[in-house]
């Protein structure tokens, strides 16, 4: 079956808070209901905005688990800063610094190797770098020579929010593209959103517009399609869009750091606005519930039939994932203030270099300190109906291999983050397996109020379900030629 994968990232945040653009964590969140509303896309993925190593070690993994589909149409959605520098595009991710721009900023001919790697047959990019006046690029001419190399994708759409000398605008929390972007399908007469209806929805929106003018590269027919989307969805995302008032302006200056003129809204109204975007614990716990409970009910493969028996169990103790350690690094780099989860540590002793000029050095060899080190994690939470889970395929065959798949969570008020890798056995003696190490681990987000349980689960059984497919044929191959 071929798939249809949409990669967001929003970066609203920075380490130098003088780059913060508070609109874009909200821009990420409306676009994943414009691609989930759409039913156009079989995948979406959420990368959290994290320092530049995890997010891309996050990226190359998502694009490693869908290594060996089918794409169709591949959708990346980015909004943040960026910057032109040096004849490439860069995106500047959380801890950017330009004293080590290259490792804080995602390159996009780094990006577009990745994507090339998938081969989709339509590559779809969307950028809203609202980012204060640094240069990107001159012209859509030179987009397309620094964007696309002639012959990387067979089909492209890349819709680009604004040109380089022009300022960046947002109404309350909401980048000015992505809302016309939103605006445009809830307006639409028809279901189908095709990218060339789209693009010159865009156009209209911002002929008037002299202070912002996207700019657009296609290649293609056109007629590819963002999604269908119904009445009752395009009603919904009409609500997203509809602006409270037409004082409710952030100007952002075109000088980066520079302060905001905000006309805002009461405090109530704002209160009571983002409210809608959080959960009481008993609705957490509901969606626990139904999570289990779809786990619970997963199904295998029929084509494993008389080959795998599945076997589910539920752990309430941090300490039995495999990958606990991995975890808590990532909470501790990124967001443990977010989530009731924390990282948990533990004292080390290590050496430190003596000089030989140092009086002690006479009387001893070596000098020590201690130091926090990460282990794993806790949850702050108590009663939750589990912290992790772990499906173990159980071979029915003697010549089978024995897999598994753990997955734990981090959990908010407003998000659930999934952690989960799939584990290979080693088989010690008839029925004695032990699982190899499992540090690797994927990572996915997803909204409290926006996302089904089945959504939260579905996606992940079906990738663990493939992975198993996959390494069964390639030991029975091997089996063939023995």
């Amino acid at each position: 079956m071929k798939k249809s994968l949409a990669i967001l990232i929003g970066v609203s945040e920075y380490d130098d808070t003088t780059l913060n653009l508070p609109p874009c964590v909200n821009d990420v969140q409306l676009m994943e209901k414009v691609v989930l509303y759409g039913g156009r896309f079989t995948d979406v993925v959420c990368l959290p905005s994290t320092d530049a190593a995890v997010l891309k070690n996050a990226l190359a993994g998502t694009i490693q688990r869908f290594a060996h589909e089918d794409v169709e149409t591949l959708l990346f959605y980015y909004s943040g800063h960026g910057e032109f520098t040096e004849n490439s595009f860069r995106f500047l991710l959380k801890d950017f610094s330009k004293q080590k721009a290259s490792s804080t900023s995602l390159a996009m001919s780094d990006l577009d190797q990745m994507f090339r790697s998938l081969n989709p047959e339509t590559m779809v990019k969307v950028i809203d770098a609202c980012y204060s006046g640094a240069p990107i690029i001159k012209s859509s001419e030179q987009l397309r020579e620094n964007i696309f190399d002639k012959g990387l994708f067979k089909n492209c759409y890349f819709l680009f929010s604004s040109h380089s000398d022009q300022r960046s605008y947002a109404e309350i929390g909401l980048s000015d593209f992505t809302k016309n972007i939103v605006k445009s399908i809830s307006e639409s007469e028809v279901p189908e959103i095709r990218f060339q209806q789209l693009i010159s929805s865009l156009t209209d929106a911002f002929s008037q517009n002299q202070r912002q003018t996207p700019m657009f590269v296609t290649q293609g027919s056109g007629l590819h399609s963002l999604g269908e989307y119904s009445e009752d969805a395009r009603d919904k995302l009409s609500k997203f869009v509809d602006s409270p008032s037409s004082e409710a302006v952030v100007y952002i200056e075109e000088t980066v750091g520079e302060a905001a003129e905000v006309k805002a809204l009461s405090l109530f109204e704002r209160a009571s606005a983002h409210a809608k975007k959080y959960v009481s614990r008993d609705t957490a716990e509901v969606l626990l519930d139904a999570v289990k409970c779809d786990l619970l009910g997963a199904k295998i493969d029929s084509q494993f039939a008389g080959m795998y028996e599945a076997k589910i169990e539920f752990e309430v103790d941090p300490n039995k994932v495999p990958f606990r350690k991995g975890v808590g690094i990532w909470l501790h780099n990124n967001a443990a203030s977010e989530y009731f989860m924390l990282p948990e540590y533990y004292e080390e002793e290590y050496e430190i270099p003596i000089s030989e000029f140092e009086l002690v050095h006479i009387f001893r060899k070596k000098r020590t300190r201690t130091r926090s080190v990460v282990h794993g994690f806790r949850t702050g939470l108590h009663g939750l109906p589990f912290v992790a889970a772990s499906l173990e395929m159980n071979p029915l065959l003697e010549n089978l291999k024995k897999y598994g798949m753990w997955l734990t969570f981090a959990l908010s008020k407003t998000h659930i983050t999934f952690f989960y890798a799939f584990v290979n056995y080693l088989e010690n003696g008839w029925g004695d397996y032990s699982a190899e190490d499992a540090q690797d681990f994927n990572i996915q987000k997803y909204s409290l109020t926006a996302s089904a349980p089945q959504e939260m689960v579905s996606g992940i059984l079906n990738d663990f379900m493939i992975w198993v497919r996959e390494r069964a044929e390639v030991e029975l191959d091997r089996q063939d030629f023995n």
